[in-house]
């Protein structure tokens, strides 16, 4: 085994520190104390601090902000946790909030399969992905809010390995890399998001045949105005700034809204949606949404 491969590994952080001494150990220790049934039992290793994480690190930081949160909260019965795959789609875990308080100030969170971010939307695993094992879907506290429905909290999560090492194939630790990464090269990402959605008559049908991209004509209908005005309220009111809205090209009646993202939240969809849902249900519209889920990132 080449130890500098091993070494080049750990600085890529495709591997933790604590996992590449974990595979030397198995290789020429435990290997050889098997198969030649030498009984040897393993002496404490003398690593440097910088090479192997120290045990003192919190895997689950900023409990405290968490547990002020439920103080001002004391309404929150449940916890959505939640993280965004690889397909887009926005995955959860409920968990009861004194069960998740419990486990969270015992530096303990829940497991998911490490199959997890290898699926499909038809739940079908991709290779190189395998139902073996599984990480521990982590809290970021930083995003905590109320929102999902009534008597619940939401938080993204991200994916650990047992022992807190960073999971390579976490999209928000990827993410995370990639930022530090272009911060060290003086460079600053400045993204933004588009939602689309496409409003129908109950029966089905376009409410307005005078449609087009960006065409003044499709703002003549009072109830779709009404609509799009409450989902901008509510939108501001979670302190969601929407810099434009205006028609879209499609075969009914599509709004588009465009926004840079200052304050990232990952329920943005559902509160675009169920806004417009409950004007509809009063005006006797409906909505269908081709939405992106948005992840904590």
């Amino acid at each position: 085994m080449d130890l500098q491969v091993l070494c080049k590994i750990v600085e890529r952080k495709s591997l933790g520190a604590a996992q590449a001494v974990k595979i030397v150990k198995d290789i020429f220790f435990n290997s050889s104390n098997r198969i030649y049934k030498l009984g040897l039992s393993p002496a404490a290793l003398r690593t440097s601090r910088q090479l192997v994480p120290s045990t003192d690190v919190m895997k689950i930081a900023k409990v405290d902000v968490f547990v002020k949160f439920l103080n001002h909260n004391p309404s929150v019965k449940f916890l959505r946790l939640q993280w965004l795959d690889y397909t887009a789609t926005l995955r959860a875990r409920i968990i009861p909030i004194t069960l998740a308080l419990g486990m969270f100030k015992n530096q303990k969170s829940i497991g998911i399969t490490k199959a997890a971010l290898g699926l499909l939307q038809h739940d079908k695993m991709v290779p190189p992905f395998n139902p073996v094992g599984e990480y521990e879907l982590i809290p970021c506290f930083e995003g905590l809010h109320i929102g999902g429905r009534g008597g619940y909290a939401t938080v993204q999560g991200e994916f650990r390995e047992k022992d807190g090492n960073e999971v390579l194939v976490c999209p928000r630790s990827a993410l995370r890399r990639i930022v530090e990464i272009a911060r060290k090269q003086n460079i600053s990402f400045l993204v933004g998001f588009e939602i689309e959605v496409t409003l129908i008559t109950a029966a089905g049908h376009p409410p307005s045949h005078a449609h087009s991209w960006s065409n003044a004509s499709a703002l003549r209908n009072h109830k779709i105005m009404a609509i799009i005005e409450e989902i901008v309220t509510v939108l501001e009111r979670s302190k969601i700034e929407i810099q434009q809205f205006h028609p879209d090209y499609a075969y009914t009646h599509g709004v588009s809204l465009d926004n840079d993202i200052t304050q990232r939240r990952p329920e943005i969809p559902s509160v675009f949606v169920e806004a417009a849902s409950r004007r509809s249900s009063n005006k006797g519209e409906s909505v269908a949404s081709n939405e992106a889920n948005l992840g904590d990132a």
